[in-house]
């Protein structure tokens, strides 16, 4: 009989290749007839036999794993009833548990138990032990109890199944005065104690959540406050600040500090201002988030803006203009040349409209810039400047610079200064299209 090599170098005895239809058959659960059915549909679907026999209920995924586990001596394991050691799932990535629908959950000495959901493709098996370097000990797992724990375990918006988990979360954590920030004798954070509490599997989790909550809320910023007593969490949406939820003041660092970590701060750093940008992914798409922290006199608090790429790729018919200003406005974008000024408040839809209006006269024969501070969307076929003060590019020299780029339409992201407003003013009355935003209450 032909022999593996795993990683440990001693030779062990392949397994014998049996096929999920014969046992199927022997154990009497599935018939020759339904099993060439599922056949000619997985040749259709490509999709794995165990998936396609589910699909068409000619077995049930309960029936499928233990039947497994009964005929292949291999053990049945209910995932969501086991303890992920975050070692174990760590050594494969998102993208290699969601093709092979495999889950490490444990590591004992060089031996790595995994869940699977097909304990016959020893190709998949192969590869696992060649990519770790550790014995695999498969495990039989349902393919949907697998689906539901790899997307808790890698993806981001697993981090939310359960409304309520977040306010258990507290509660539990506020149970466990392990995470408490220690402070020294000057009253400062030990900065390795705080990277460790900030580092914590909760911790991290939690601030998952927070900005999972938020995206679904369609939230535009989240402000992280520190009180004298506690953490005040808040949510702006259609430009209104709600208070969302409140949190132990002893977390206060440990979530400042996780947030400075995902955005590549320096955490040390609690006495200036620091600014930053995390990226994060949702199955839908990817989010930016811009950061920015500020020392108060009960600690630092924390801004994140969530730039939402598909905000930008809203149409004008969707930003719900009452029908005879929609076709006024849709006259105005469309003119040679002018100033027209989105005004309002903080989380109004000032850069929403603006990027719908670039959106509707964006063609290949329109050149349009944009000076923006800082870029929020990545805008196809429209040039995008980004200030840069320490080099000197401000709203008014790159409106000047601009204007020798033989523009048709500029955006400019805010009219701060009498300088830039003369500027705007100036290349609407000599050609060009001008849109901006001016901050209004």
């Amino acid at each position: 009989m032909p022999q593996t090599t795993p990683a440990d170098g001693k030779a062990t005895k392949a397994r014998p290749r049996r096929r999920l239809g014969e046992i199927l058959i022997e154990s009497g659960i599935l018939s020759e007839a339904l099993l060439q059915r599922a056949l000619e549909s997985q040749r259709e679907s490509r999709k794995r036999l165990g998936e396609v026999l589910i699909e068409l209920q000619f077995v049930t995924e309960d029936d499928l794993a233990r039947v497994l586990s009964l005929q292949l001596n291999i053990p049945y394991v209910e995932i969501k009833n086991l303890t992920i050691q975050p070692e174990a799932a760590e050594l494969i990535d998102e993208n290699i548990a969601e093709k092979f629908l495999m889950l490490p959950f444990a590591r004992e000495g060089r031996t790595l138990h995994v869940a699977m959901a097909d304990p016959l493709d020893y190709e998949s098996i192969e590869q696992l032990q060649f990519r770790t370097k550790f014995n695999v000990q498969p495990h039989i797992a349902t393919i949907s109890d697998l689906q539901i724990a790899i997307r808790k375990r890698y993806s981001f918006e697993g981090a939310i199944e359960d409304p309520n988990i977040f306010d258990e979360m507290v509660r539990d954590i506020s149970d466990d005065r392990s995470l408490e920030v220690i402070a020294d004798d000057d009253g400062k954070d030990i900065i390795s104690e705080l990277k460790q509490k900030s580092e914590a599997a909760p911790i991290i989790k939690m601030v998952n959540m927070l900005l999972l909550d938020a995206v679904k809320a369609g939230v535009s910023d989240i402000h992280i406050d520190a009180r004298e007593r506690s953490v005040q969490v808040r949510q702006r949406i259609d430009g209104v600040l709600f208070e969302a939820r409140e949190l132990p003041k002893w977390m206060q660092g440990a979530v400042i500090s996780r947030i400075k970590i995902m955005a590549s701060l320096d955490i040390a750093e609690r006495r200036v201002p620091q600014d930053g940008n995390i990226k994060i992914r949702t199955r839908e798409r990817e989010i930016d988030v811009r950061v920015s922290t500020l020392p108060t006199q009960f600690g630092e608090k924390a801004v994140l803006r969530l730039l939402d790429p598909t905000k930008a790729q809203i149409g004008l018919d969707q930003m719900g203009f009452p029908p005879d200003i929609f076709g006024r406005y849709k006259r105005l974008i469309e003119s040679p040349q002018g100033l027209i000024l989105i005004t309002g408040p903080t989380g109004s839809g000032k850069t929403t409209t603006l990027y719908g209006s670039l959106h509707h006269i964006n063609r290949p024969e329109v050149n349009i810039v944009t000076l923006e501070d800082p870029i929020e969307y990545n805008l196809a076929g429209i040039n995008q400047v980004s200030l840069n003060l320490r080099a000197g590019l401000t709203f008014s020299s790159g409106l000047r610079s601009i204007l020798r780029q033989d523009p048709d339409v500029i955006l400019i992201g805010e009219m701060r200064d009498t300088e830039t407003i003369s500027a705007a003013l100036t290349a609407a009355e000599t050609g060009h299209l001008v849109l901006a935003t001016l901050h209004t209450n």
